[in-house]
C-alpha cells in the first residue's frame, strides 16, 4: 500500500486494508511520486506472473436446494501438470471436509456439496497445486477468506415451497470459453424473453424474442458472439429470462 508520510492517515490505511484483506500481509511501500488517489497496481500494471496458478469460481447466488454442483476454471500458466483440485466445505462453524473436484476438460473442475437433512448455512473454498509447488484458492484468501451458501434441505423445499412456474438451472460451464449452456423450464406455455447482458446491464445478444413458448425443459446454448456475429469480450455476463411474469438473472463469466 502506498505511504504518504502523514502517520495518522497511513496508519489508518493500513488498518482499513489489512481487514479488507484477511490472510493477506499488507505492508506500506514509501515513494515520494506518488498521488492521492494512487494504489501499487497502477504502477506495477505492466508486471505479471508467468507461472501464475489461477483458480476462478462463480459462486451461486441467494439459497440453493441441495445438493449442489459447483464448478471452477483451473489454469496453471506455468504448464505444469495439476496435481490437486479440492472442493473443501462446512457446515458454518463446523469440521472442514475436502472432496476431489472431477476433471470435465478445458480445466473445468466440478465438486459436489450433498444435500443436508437439515436447511444450513454452508462456508466453502476451492483449492488447487501444481506441479510447479504453487498453490492457489478460490477465495485467495482462503481458509481466512472463504464462500457462503444456505443449502436447503430437498424435503423442506419441497414441503415448503410451492411449485415454480419457472425453473432455472445455472448456466453451465461456468466460467465459459467461449460457449455456455442455459437450461429452463415452464410448469405452463408461456411467452418468453431471453437476453444475454453485459455488467452495465446492456443488451448483447437476444436469444428468444418473447413469443410463446411451450411447457417443460428447453436448452440453449450462447456461442459468446453478440447479436452481431461479433465475438464478446472477456468478463462478466448474465442470463436475464422473462417469463410468467417473472425475471430471473443468472450470471456467467466469458473466458477467451
Amino acid at each position: 500500500m502506498p505511504l504518504f508520510g502523514n502517520a495518522a492517515g497511513d496508519t489508518a490505511a493500513l488498518q482499513a486494508y489489512r481487514a479488507a484483506a484477511p490472510g493477506h500481509d499488507v505492508r506500506g511501500f514509501a515513494y515520494a511520486g506518488f498521488l492521492t488517489d494512487d494504489a501499487l497496481h497502477c504502477r506495477v500494471l505492466g508486471v505479471f506472473d508467468r507461472g501464475m496458478l489461477r483458480v476462478e469460481h462463480a459462486p451461486p447466488i441467494g439459497e440453493v436446494v441441495g445438493p449442489v454442483d459447483l464448478q471452477a476454471l483451473v489454469t496453471a500458466h506455468s504448464g505444469a501438470a495439476l496435481t490437486a483440485v479440492d472442493l473443501v466445505y462446512r457446515p458454518a462453524g463446523g469440521a472442514w471436509t475436502s472432496v476431489p473436484m472431477s476433471d470435465q476438460g478445458g480445466g473445468t473442475h466440478l465438486g459436489r456439496i450433498p444435500a443436508p437433512e437439515a436447511d444450513t448455512d454452508v462456508e466453502y473454498y476451492v483449492q488447487a497445486a501444481d506441479a510447479s509447488g504453487r498453490l492457489a484458492s478460490s477465495p485467495r484468501t482462503a481458509p481466512v477468506g472463504r464462500h457462503a451458501l444456505r443449502l436447503l434441505a430437498p424435503a423442506t423445499a419441497a414441503e415448503t415451497s410451492p411449485a415454480a412456474p419457472v425453473r432455472v438451472a445455472a448456466p453451465w460451464p461456468n466460467p465459459a470459453n467461449p460457449t455456455v449452456g442455459f437450461r429452463f423450464e415452464l410448469r405452463e406455455a408461456a411467452p418468453v424473453r431471453l437476453s444475454v447482458v453485459d455488467a452495465r446491464g446492456r443488451l448483447v445478444r437476444r436469444l428468444l424474442d418473447g413469443g410463446p413458448h411451450p411447457t417443460g425443459p428447453t436448452d440453449l446454448v450462447w456461442d459468446g458472439r453478440d447479436d452481431a456475429g461479433r465475438p464478446a469480450a472477456s468478463g462478466v455476463y448474465a442470463f436475464v429470462l422473462e417469463a410468467a411474469g417473472l425475471r430471473h438473472r443468472r450470471p456467467v463469466t466469458l473466458v477467451r
